[in-house]
């Protein structure tokens, strides 16, 4: 009479179990489903961030770090080397948080691979992350409510709320830059993300010593907080005679502690030619205490035409000094 009932027992413990397995791997699909449908689609609109250096990846695996991922884990990686795909990045989602907080988290790790870069700080970095969550689902329909209220609160307490929100403002920026283009657009995509992008691939390439890569860090977050506290001007080379490029660069001399001239396409010699000309200058009004900087690379948007690009940044030399 005993073995019919551990018989029994033992079919209901392997069903339960396989339930068990059914419910947990169901809830992680879900959560990658969501993903894709959710964040890549939106990601993928043409204009909305310069070309990342890591890619953005359109599939991931979710581990929710229960006894059963491992094994799911496994076979999805197996799966994707037998199909010939790019194995999925792992990404740990612990079942303790609510499914909004999941879902924010997510959101969030679309953007680690366009901001983890070596070139600015990590305070920065993640308070990037957590802005361009916060701004990407504003402009989705497929977010809910609270995952956006989620992300509103995060982005709420990043060290570097205010600089971003005036780097990625129109009004802020048309203040800084003398001679806002025809589209015009805000400097922390049109600016500050594309020349620390372009000097990220010499660290890349290996290109840089670890000491150039702390001067180039301790550089870029000076700029940073220059542009955000509009002590630094940008001019834009394009289609003007020289003369008016030097004629506004006189007129705002006294404003600035730093002035970027950038070009690219076919303007990408005549900023070398102009900067040339200003540089006597700088040498006379700031007593040959400044430092210059130039960046080549490539415009690169996904609306626009891949072109060269240069920017030639001309910083005080005591900014240099007590950054140090």
């Amino acid at each position: 009479m005993i073995e019919p009932i551990i018989a029994a027992l033992t079919i209901v413990a392997f069903v339960a179990g396989f339930l068990l397995v059914v419910v947990s791997w169901s809830q992680d699909a879900i959560l990658e489903k969501y993903y894709r449908e959710s964040v890549i689609t939106t990601l993928e609109e043409p204009g909305y961030l310069p070309e990342p250096i890591g890619k953005v990846s359109e599939k991931i695996i979710i581990d929710s770090g229960n006894r059963f991922s491992p094994l799911r884990t496994y076979l999805l990686k197996k799966w994707a080397q037998i199909k010939g795909e790019r194995v999925p990045p792992v990404i740990l989602v612990f079942g303790l948080f609510s499914d909004e907080e999941k879902k924010a988290f997510l959101i969030q790790q679309a953007f680690v691979s366009i901001v983890d870069l070596s070139l600015i700080d990590l305070d920065f970095s993640e308070s990037m992350i957590h802005y361009l969550a916060y701004q990407y689902s504003f402009r989705s329909d497929k977010i809910e409510e609270k995952v956006c209220s989620i992300l509103r609160r995060g982005f709420e307490n990043c060290k570097y709320r205010k600089q971003l929100l005036n780097l990625d403002s129109i009004e802020f920026s048309s203040k800084v830059v003398l001679n806002p283009p025809p589209l015009r657009k805000p400097v922390l995509t049109n600016l500050v993300l594309p020349m620390i992008r372009e000097k990220e691939k010499e660290v890349l390439d290996g290109d840089l010593t670890l000491g150039q890569i702390e001067q180039w860090k301790s550089f870029f977050m000076t700029l940073i907080e220059a542009l955000s506290s509009e002590r630094c001007a940008v001019l834009f080379i394009g289609y003007r005679m020289p003369e008016e490029y030097f004629l506004m660069y006189e007129e705002n001399f006294g404003r600035f502690d730093f002035f970027i001239f950038g070009a690219r396409g076919k303007f990408v010699p005549y900023v070398q030619l102009i900067c040339k000309q200003i540089e006597g200058d700088f040498l006379e009004k700031w007593n040959r205490k400044y430092e210059r900087w130039e960046i080549s690379g490539v415009w690169e948007f996904k609306d626009e035409e891949l072109e060269d690009a240069k920017w030639i940044v001309f910083q005080k030399k005591e900014l240099i000094e007590d950054r140090i």
